[in-house]
């Protein structure tokens, strides 16, 4: 499996079975006994790197696991309006089509879980709220706080300082008063 990165200026896609192996990676040591990936795209894979993984296989792997996958589509349903300048009133162009509600269902049902839809930050809200609904068992787990101490570098710094400071001055460096 290939290493995640930021996306350069010519990658343009969504690997969807990517993603998924990339969340049952993540899941892996995760503590609760049942365990549920959220997968929120708009569902048309369209990889854009060599030897993609198949989303279908991803699920599959996702179930042997033990694992719900709940998809949830996002976008419209004619697709995504953008906008020629951020003050335009009306968009300019509509960007691709709608969210692939067949693939997305098929890969919610492949694990026993729910496909969703959310055209706006609202809905995103109650379908997460009906996500934990459905979902009883709690999350329980232990927060650690690494600390790191920077100050014995600047303390020592200071030390040399003053020591430095208390010899130049009883020298011909003193200070006069």
């Amino acid at each position: 499996m290939a290493s995640v990165h930021s996306a350069r200026p010519g990658d343009d896609g969504t690997n969807i079975g990517d993603a998924i192996a990339w969340g049952l990676d993540a899941l892996r040591e995760a503590p609760p006994k049942k365990k549920v990936l959220v997968l929120l795209t708009d569902g048309n894979n369209e990889p854009a790197v060599p030897l993609p993984l198949d989303p279908e296989k991803a699920a599959i792997m996702a179930r042997d696991l033990g694992v719900t996958v709940h998809t949830i589509a996002i976008g419209q349903l004619d697709g995504i309006p953008k906008s020629a300048a951020p003050d335009a009133p009306v968009p300019a162009t509509a960007e691709g089509s709608g969210p692939n509600f067949a693939l997305l269902t098929r890969l919610a049902e492949l694990t026993g879980g729910r496909c969703f839809s959310a055209t706006d930050a609202d809905a995103l809200g109650e379908v997460f709220e009906r996500i934990d609904a459905l979902e009883k068992s709690p999350v329980r787990g232990q927060i650690l706080t690494r600390y790191e101490e920077h100050y014995a570098l600047c303390a020592g710094f200071a030390l040399v300082l003053l020591v430095l400071d208390r010899m130049l001055s009883m020298g011909r460096l003193r200070r006069l008063p």
